[in-house]
This record gives structure tokens, C-alpha cells and sequence, in this order.
């Protein structure tokens, strides 16, 4: 099949199809909004792919076959409160072609350390609406950073790159 972009947004869709592995020229799929529970193996079955939004789904893991999608660059995780991060950023970690990722409103109150894994990252979004109040982050790189502060709404912009994100309880200092 010939379709390059699919948006099921804003649906009442609680899995996708296996058959959606069958959409070779599939670049950008766009499932926010729907109440996916989980993925198909097949989503690994899209070499073209390059962009996945799954924002505000109710994703608990992600399916280690989205490691196999050689071209993606970037995927929205926003509002899936329940995702094991940690098990997203280590299948992640093998998508050496992703760039940016995007973390809304998933109830962080820190950063698991397998973030630390995903250095192939330039751009990582990140916003919590209720941090810990002993938690402050820095993340920082060779081209720039920003500072979360505890108790404030934050959205904040990091370009990582392949430097390593330092954390620091005591805000204003690295």
C-alpha cells in the first residue's frame, strides 16, 4: 500500500491492528488522544517510519519491536501516566536513528537512569505537573541548557546530543 501518513487521532481505539506492519511507506503515524493500551509487534514492520505520536494513550510498555523501525526519529510518549520509562528509554535506546522525544505530562517526579542510554537524543521535552519537592534537574550539553525548579509547572528543552545529563538537588547548581 501507497499511504504514507495515517492520523486515527482522538478515537476510541484501544489496540491497532496487526496489519497496520503491512503499511511499508508508512512515515508518520499519529495515534494521540485514542486509548491504545499497547502496540503490535508489527509496528516493527515499517521501515519508513519516522514519526509515532502515542500521546495521551494508556500505554504501559512499549513493544521491543519498535527498535526494528530503522528511521525513526522522533515519537511523542506524552500523557501515558502508567509507561514504564524505563523499559521505553532501553528499547529506545536501540533506535539509532532517534532524535527527539517527548515526555508531557507523564507524572515524572525524577528521571529514571536509563535515560542515561539514550544518547543518540538532540531534542528530549519534558513537563510535570506535580515534582517531588526535594527534586531538581539540570540538563545541560555543549549547545545549551535548563533548570527545573521544585514545586513550578515546567516545560523544559534539552538538546543532548551525547552529552551525559547531570543531576542535582540543589537548584542553581550543577
Amino acid at each position: 500500500m501507497q499511504l504514507g501518513e495515517l492520523q486515527i487521532y482522538n478515537n476510541a481505539l484501544t489496540t491497532l491492528p496487526a496489519s497496520v506492519g503491512k503499511l511499508a511507506r508508512l512515515t508518520e503515524l499519529d495515534l494521540q488522544y485514542c486509548r491504545i493500551t499497547s502496540l503490535p509487534d508489527e509496528i516493527g514492520d515499517l521501515p519508513a517510519l519516522t514519526e509515532i505520536s502515542l500521546r495521551d494513550n494508556h500505554l504501559t510498555a512499549l513493544p521491543a519491536a519498535i527498535a526494528r523501525c530503522p528511521a525513526l526519529a522522533s515519537i511523542d510518549l506524552s500523557d501515558n501516566p502508567d509507561l514504564d520509562l524505563a523499559g521505553a528509554f532501553r528499547i529506545l535506546a536501540q533506535v539509532p536513528s532517534l532524535r527527539r522525544l517527548s515526555l508531557f505530562s507523564n507524572k515524572l517526579t525524577r528521571l529514571p537512569d536509563e535515560i542515561g542510554l539514550l544518547t543518540q537524543l538532540e531534542d528530549l521535552w519534558l513537563a510535570c505537573a506535580r515534582p517531588s519537592k526535594k527534586t531538581s534537574w539540570r540538563l545541560t550539553t555543549a549547545r545549551g541548557s535548563g533548570w527545573y525548579l521544585p514545586g513550578w509547572s515546567f516545560i523544559a528543552r534539552a538538546i543532548i546530543g551525547r552529552t551525559p545529563i547531570p543531576r542535582s538537588n540543589t537548584p542553581g547548581r550543577p
